[in-house]
């Protein structure tokens, strides 16, 4: 592709989607999407780079006006399950979307898609294994998978279909995407997990295991897959093979929040097979947000490797902590956390561990009410101090993280002086502190 290449996003509104436009206009492509209401997805900052086409992609003549005169195609729209919608209808709208795209892609053989699938089209077994693309699927179990999965499976089928006529398509398979919103507001999915968690709304929860992978990672592959990849490949861009269990305790260690307690998932299946039946009984109709049919999955492994498109894609994998922190960071900047955790704007992948034992001495301090909000504050003295900072790292380092708790554990008794020591520095911040002041006045 020369110039400046014309590329169409369908399902440019997703949180995929966003981060695609928003790749691709950072690298001087010209951005169309598609879109069902331009409205909603119009952002300020790249309004006047993006050409919208509003309109229904179960339309065919909508998605052929939309690829007349592109030299290149993405294609990441699904549709959404919400509770209420009958899971048949669900299954229908993504295949019947995916059939729509590709039968108007008849006369476009030559121009290249990037076609988004999922590691759902790939993996799903019931103990940790790792899938590649060439993996076979005898250890998915089958009869555990998610509607959305089946929905996936037929999915990629229709696009390698297609593939196999000759088509110039690429398909990437995502891991669980989290990462902030391209813009403020964006809409959010899969990163909906961490907001949930940090609103306390998730009590319990079923340890199976994804592929956690930063959304912005995966949008850039999806740029760099429009000119690298071979056709009829697919690739997966994953990134850090996790349970729930880590990936939760990895959110408490930032947070200071408490973790939602383990389910097995036969009972969480049970739970929600109640819910649901409760919900149909009910005079005014009630919606389960949990319908058994996707809860029965939770428990799968989705792992997957990521060699093959960070050779040929030239793909990257942001380490977790920081995505967790940016996501975390970008849903408390949009006021959608209640609880105080100001102290993030200091936290970086490097120093969680250091702000969470701040954190955790003074929530315990008889001025904690006052200490709490001034933990960047604190650090900030520690880290610019050369006794305090070596104190800090020895306190780190015979020290153990209680993640059930939310604690941490010292391994020597000796070290309770160099506590001593801290305390003395959070008594001198806030007898010099405004808070102190107007005590006393």
């Amino acid at each position: 592709m020369n110039g400046c290449p014309k590329v169409i996003v369908f399902g440019a509104g997703g949180f995929l989607g966003e981060h695609i436009i928003q790749q691709l206009a950072n690298n001087n492509f010209h951005v169309y999407a598609a879109v069902r209401t331009k409205h909603k997805y119009s952002r300020d900052t790249l309004n006047h780079q993006i050409t919208y086409y509003e309109g229904d992609l179960e339309d065919c003549q909508y998605i052929q006006k939309c690829l007349e005169g592109m030299d290149a195609i993405i294609f990441a729209a699904e549709c959404n399950w919400k509770p209420g919608l009958a899971i048949s209808e669900y299954f229908r709208g993504n295949v019947q979307i995916t059939k729509r795209f590709f039968t108007t892609l008849e006369n476009h053989q030559d121009v290249r898609v990037v076609y988004t699938s999922s590691m759902s089209a790939i993996a799903g077994s019931k103990t940790p294994v790792i899938f590649t693309e060439d993996s076979d699927r005898s250890h998915v179990k089958k009869n555990s998978l998610s509607p959305d999965d089946w929905a996936k499976i037929e999915c990629e089928q229709i696009a390698l279909d297609y593939a196999s006529k000759n088509h110039n398509i690429v398909i990437l398979n995502p891991g669980l995407m989290l990462g902030p919103g391209a813009f403020s507001h964006s809409k959010i999915t899969t990163s909906g997990l961490v907001l949930r968690f940090c609103q306390n709304n998730f009590p319990f929860y079923v340890n199976g295991g994804h592929s956690f992978c930063d959304v912005r990672d995966v949008a850039k592959a999806h740029v760099a897959a429009l000119t690298r990849g071979h056709r009829g490949d697919r690739y997966i861009v994953a990134g850090h093979n996790l349970t729930m269990t880590e990936i939760y305790h990895l959110m408490v260690m930032i947070t200071g929040l408490s973790s939602p307690r383990e389910l097995p998932v036969n009972i969480a299946y049970s739970l929600s097979l109640l819910l649901d039946k409760l919900s149909s009984l009910a005079v005014k109709r009630l919606t389960s947000s949990y319908h058994p049919d996707f809860v029965k999955s939770s428990g799968l492994y989705y792992y997957g490797e990521s060699k093959k498109s960070i050779s040929e894609l030239g793909y990257n994998i942001t380490p977790i902590k920081t995505t967790l922190l940016e996501t975390i960071q970008y849903f408390y900047n949009q006021g959608l956390i209640s609880e105080d955790i100001s102290f993030l704007e200091a936290m970086n992948n490097s120093n969680i561990q250091a702000i969470a034992y701040l954190r955790e001495m003074a929530r315990y301090h008889p001025f904690s009410h006052s200490l709490l909000p001034r933990i960047s504050k604190i650090y900030r003295i520690c880290e610019s101090n050369y006794y305090l900072n070596n104190l800090l790292i020895d306190l780190l380092a015979n020290s153990n993280f209680n993640y059930k708790k939310g604690k941490f554990h010292l391994n020597k008794s000796n070290y309770q002086q160099y506590q001593k020591t801290l305390n003395k520095l959070f008594e001198y911040i806030y007898f010099a502190s405004d808070d102190f002041l107007t005590e006393v006045l």
